[in-house]
Formats: C-alpha cells, sequence, structure tokens
C-alpha cells in the first residue's frame, strides 16, 4: 500500500517536521520520569504479579494448583500429618521459565498458600537456576544487589 500523497502546501510548510519539534518542545520542560533503579525501586502497582510464593505452613497439598496450571510447571507430593485431615506439602517444584504468571493457581488455592509477590529480579544467566523448590518458594530468591 502506498504512503498518501501530501500536498503542496504541506510539503512547502515542513508540518511533519514542526509538529516533531512541537512534541519534542513540549517534553522538554517536564519533569523526569526516571528512576535510579538499583539506588531507588519504583511503586509497582498492587496488581503486579511477580516471582510465586509458597507458604508451606497454610500448604495443604490438595494439588488444586497442580491440576489448572496451564502449563504444567507446578510439581506437587503430598503426606499425610499426624492427626485427622493433615495433610502438607512434602514435595513442591515450581519452574519459572516455564510460568505464565496466570494467577490461576492463586485464585484456586482454598487456603492462599500460593501467591505472587512484588519480586521482579528474578532473571539469571542459566535455566536450571528458574527451578525453584519449597525452601526458596517460601523464603524468596537471593536478589543481588551490583555495585559499580
Amino acid at each position: 500500500m502506498p504512503a498518501p500523497k501530501k500536498s503542496l502546501a504541506a510539503t512547502a510548510l515542513l508540518t511533519d517536521l514542526i509538529t516533531g519539534l512541537w512534541t519534542t518542545l513540549r517534553y522538554t520542560f517536564k519533569p523526569n520520569v526516571t528512576v535510579r533503579y538499583p539506588l531507588e525501586r519504583s511503586v509497582l502497582h498492587p496488581n503486579y504479579r511477580g516471582i510465586l510464593r509458597v507458604d508451606d505452613d497454610l500448604c495443604i497439598a490438595c494439588f488444586l494448583c497442580e491440576k489448572i496450571c496451564p502449563d504444567n510447571c507446578i510439581v506437587l507430593e503430598g503426606e499425610k500429618g499426624i492427626g485427622k485431615g493433615s495433610k502438607y506439602a512434602s514435595y513442591f517444584y515450581l519452574d519459572h521459565a516455564r510460568c505464565l504468571f496466570c494467577g490461576l493457581c492463586e485464585e484456586v488455592c482454598p487456603v492462599d498458600a500460593i501467591y505472587h509477590s512484588n519480586e521482579f529480579e528474578g532473571a539469571t544467566y542459566n535455566r536450571a537456576d528458574l527451578v525453584h523448590d519449597l525452601a526458596i518458594l517460601h523464603k524468596g530468591h537471593a536478589i543481588v544487589h551490583y555495585e559499580r
């Protein structure tokens, strides 16, 4: 599809150039919104879905999160504890490399044991580091603070 033809007046007066310069001039005098990232942290929206966390004290090993996960990135095994109806998760692995962060596992959990945290620093150089067990999912992964 060819570009629309401009009139002779628009070409002679350079209206596209003037529009671009006007936009630049408008934003030149507005305050900056830059955040100096390692030193300052921006405030995240309350609905932000960050790294998944699991509270192993609350988990009753109902397997609903494993069943509803569309990527099959949750692997869970449960054991019976002492007392009637006391089941707990003995084996819980979550592969963040496959996770869509859709929030279905969080919605289906009857005791709110799995939830999205506000952590967003989950980048690694190795995919194997994105598979987390129950200990890491409970306390969170180590955040590396880079300095110059």
